[in-house]
């Protein structure tokens, strides 16, 4: 039984440790760190080349200049504008311009008439192919139409959406409205105008939200959000004035183009929001994330969000990797098999983000990669001091041993001298007394006698020399000597046994 559980001690330990992490972990939000997770890939990964068909008409500071109207300008400017898009008509006029805000003209027939005016303009660009559409603003109350007549118009409710009261809380716009009680808001009804989408329909990665009765998915940003980006990553952008003076790149440059006009003033905050870009104040243009929301639905390239199961999984393997390396591997490698796990482990979420538009949620598993390395070093630390302890103990048994073995080979070697002595002693009496009275035979034995007595005492002194070289009382003293002198001594002393043999 001791044999089966120190088998799989370890095992049980590991699985038994990552479990529970793991389901403590799962029961727990980290929604501003997997915010800020989700925010690092959209910025640092490879984005979506944006449709080079979306154009971006804003009525900005320029135009304002320009035209010497404040934004958002005229009835009449407007009805020019659209007046001036009919000789090369483009395939879609996104209007987010709050048209409940627009400047009234010198008299209220005048606006009747402008209101009319732009009314039947908008119905000959309908009859050629291009589809228009208001995008109205949403308050308590519901959506809030454009005044009389043009609230006739088609309309949807055009909402940019902040993360406000859910997920990171911090008021970045990630994610975006496609419907709203069943109905398609702006960006989805455009897309389906203009047949890039069916109706009823969602986009990737769309999600239910009982709270509002409605859909969201979360979209993918086409390069930089800010005011001054790379032309090259960054959707086509005219002012107002430009259009209506015609001063294009081309005099058909609109033809067949997405149009989005809304208002970009400089110091008005609702023109603006805030993006993982970016969460600095006037610095993300609002209808810029209208084209993102736009390209997204248009191309059906939203962020899928892997399902719970995915992120459980990962969230116990990572712990388990973690708690097996660290206990079986020395420290070291333990922090370097850590490191290498968090670098694989965003590397490919990275990945996946970038190419594939997959969701990994990381919260979980990076915390559950540092909370299992912290809780398992303690316990490994616990397991090497067992280890030196264990060590610790049986050095000190040796040492006792040896000191043991060597005073009873001291002892006994000492003990020993004294009868070797004694029968060495009375050999060479007996020898001398007994001289010229024995027979050959019998001195031949004595002396044999003799010489084993001064081997054994030799073999003794050996072993007494042995006992201090392992007990380190053994000192070496060197002398200078003369070799001729050594060699003399040693002869004299071998010359009686030489002339008996």
């Amino acid at each position: 039984m001791k044999l089966f559980f120190e088998k799989y001690e370890r095992p049980a330990l590991v699985f038994s440790g990552a479990a529970l992490l793991t389901l403590v972990l799962m029961n727990l939000e980290f929604n501003l760190l997997e915010a800020n997770l989700y925010d690092l890939r959209m910025t640092r990964g490879t984005s979506p080349q944006p449709d080079k068909d979306i154009v971006l008409i804003t009525i900005d500071d320029e135009t304002s200049k320009e035209l010497g109207e404040f934004s958002p300008l005229p009835l009449d400017l407007h009805t020019h504008f659209l007046e001036t898009l009919e000789q090369n008509p483009p395939k879609g006029i996104g209007y987010l311009v709050d048209m409940n805000r627009v400047t009234e003209s010198n008299s209220d027939s005048l606006r009747e008439e402008w209101s009319k005016r732009f009314l039947e303009t908008t119905k000959r660009l309908q009859t050629k192919g291009t589809h228009f559409l208001f995008g109205t603003p949403f308050d308590v109350t519901g959506e809030v139409l454009p005044p009389y007549p043009l609230s006739t118009l088609p309309h949807a409710i055009a909402i940019i959406h902040k993360d406000g009261n859910v997920f990171s809380e911090d008021k970045i716009t990630r994610r975006a409205l496609t419907y709203l009680n069943d109905k398609p808001v702006f960006h989805m009804q455009f897309a389906q105008d203009m047949g890039f989408t069916s109706a009823g329909k969602v986009p990737r990665g769309s999600f239910y939200v009982p709270e509002i009765d409605g859909y969201q998915f979360f979209f993918r940003y086409h390069g930089p959000t800010t005011q001054t980006p790379n032309p090259s990553s960054s959707y086509t952008r005219l002012s107002f004035a430009q259009v209506i003076k015609g001063q294009l790149p081309s005099p058909d440059f609109l033809k067949n183009k997405i149009l989005l006009v809304e208002t970009l003033v400089k110091d008005d905050s609702a023109d603006y929001a805030s993006t993982p870009y970016s969460k600095t104040q006037y610095t993300n243009p609002k209808i810029l994330i209208h084209a993102n929301i736009l390209d997204s639905i248009i191309h059906n390239d939203g962020i899928y969000k892997a399902p719970k199961w995915v992120n459980w999984v990962l969230t116990f393997a990572s712990t388990a990797f973690v708690i097996a390396w660290v206990i079986q591997s020395t420290p070291l490698y333990g922090v370097f098999s850590t490191l290498g796990l968090l670098t694989v482990l965003f590397l490919s979420s990275l990945f996946l983000f970038s190419f594939k538009g997959v969701w990994l949620r990381l919260s979980q598993p990076l915390i559950g990669i540092f909370v299992s390395y912290y809780l398992v070093v303690p316990y490994r630390l616990i397991i090497e001091y067992k280890k030196r302890w264990n060590y610790q103990k049986k050095n000190d048994l040796l040492v006792q041993v040896e000191e043991l073995k060597t005073n009873f080979l001291s002892l006994v070697t000492h003990d020993l001298k004294t009868p070797v002595a004694r029968i060495q002693g009375l050999t060479e009496v007996l020898i001398r007394k007994a001289s010229g009275r024995l027979l050959e035979r019998d001195q031949e034995t004595l002396h044999n006698i003799l010489t084993s007595t001064e081997e054994l005492n030799r073999f003794i002194t050996s072993i007494l020399e042995l006992t201090k070289v392992e007990s380190n009382r053994l000192q070496l003293h060197f002398e200078s000597k003369d070799l001729n002198q050594i060699i003399e001594r040693s002869i004299e002393n071998f010359k009686t046994q030489s002339r008996a043999l």
